[in-house]
């Protein structure tokens, strides 16, 4: 979000800064810190975040806001229905739930990133999956001079995925190339018939997915990892909630879904397995003793592993399924697989 840009109607979450007569000095997440008038609540304190709404902007730096009343979660509540009502959205409870973790990163409440949001939790929409399709439908194109620029561009299938065993690329590198693709791609075929209009909606679903995923940095670090294991293309997320606790999850063939959820504090690690199928926990727990000598060896105490049968899966609505640590604000790491 642009501060000194944001019309007026505009909500967001911020840090309070400082606080003196008829001003506050905010910071927002990723964005710096910025001085505006406003009245100042009285339980208002420094080191505290609240909401706010812009009430005025001149677009010259003069910009005056107003705290909203009650409590960090009631603001909230008030500031998603507020967004659905004003766009016209129903608010029933699937909206809701994504209309807050909009809210959480500073996001704009309205259909489109609700529905980009929403395409997130779609297995059927993971860059994985969104990447075979796209191989797919190239493969079934008649031979022409746009489909063998569309091949060439695309390359073959494994160069698009993370081929786990030969590589250590950081995430963040991997999606630039993959957005690029998709741009180039979406070129080629700007001038193309109605037979090329499934690969560019395909193209752009990866491409909104991607911007969706590097915008959410403050409710919770989410990551699509489409992969390569034994010559198949997987998929796989990682969710991490603060500098602690997290969730790496697999969707199988043979296993359905895995997920492990992790506690690390320094070098000690806390490990709770959960999949679809009482028979599936007792094979990982069988083969455990493996993964804690490999754990061991590069260095980390084991303090516990447990299982657990889960159905549901974890998403980027899901709420931590570890109690947060004091500062759970953004942060940053060199997350490589």
């Amino acid at each position: 979000m642009n501060f000194y840009t944001a019309p007026p109607g505009t909500t967001f979450k911020a840090l309070i800064v400082n606080i003196s007569p008829g001003r506050v000095t905010i910071r927002i997440d990723g964005g710096g810190n910025f001085t505006a008038r406003t009245l100042v609540l009285p339980d208002a304190r420094i080191g505290e975040e609240s909401y706010f709404r812009v009430k005025s902007n001149d677009m010259k730096g003069l910009v005056q806001l107003e705290m909203l009343k009650g409590s960090l979660q009631e603001r909230q509540e008030n500031m998603v229905q507020e967004a659905l009502q004003g766009a016209n959205i129903y608010a029933g409870e699937e909206n809701i739930k994504l209309g807050r973790v909009l809210v959480e990163n500073n996001l704009t409440v309205d259909a489109e990133n609700l529905r980009v949001l929403e395409s997130l939790t779609n297995p059927s929409q993971h860059l994985s999956a969104s990447l075979a399709k796209l191989h797919e439908a190239v493969a079934r194109l008649a031979e022409s001079e746009v489909q063998h620029a569309l091949a060439e561009i695309l390359g073959p299938p494994e160069r698009m995925y993370l081929a786990l065993e030969n590589t250590r690329k950081p995430l963040g590198s991997y999606y630039e190339e993959v957005n690029e693709t998709a741009e180039r791609m979406l070129a080629q075929i700007k001038q193309a018939d109605r037979a090329l209009q499934n690969i560019q909606e395909t193209l752009l679903g990866i491409r909104e997915n991607l911007s969706m995923i590097k915008q959410m940095t403050q409710h919770v670090q989410y990551f699509q990892i489409p992969f390569v294991w034994q010559g198949e293309p997987k998929q796989g997320e990682l969710f991490m909630y603060d500098k602690s606790n997290g969730v790496i999850a697999l969707d199988t063939a043979n296993l359905g879904r895995v997920e492990v959820q992790t506690n690390k504090e320094e070098k000690r690690l806390t490990l709770k397995f959960c999949g679809e199928k009482n028979d599936v926990l007792a094979l990982i727990r069988a083969k455990s003793p493996r993964l804690t000598a490999a754990l061991r060896e590069k260095g980390f105490v084991i303090e516990g592993i447990s299982y657990a049968e889960k159905n549901e899966r974890t998403t980027v609505l899901s709420p931590s399924p570890a109690q947060p640590s004091e500062d759970n604000r953004r942060y940053s790491f060199d997350m490589r697989v």
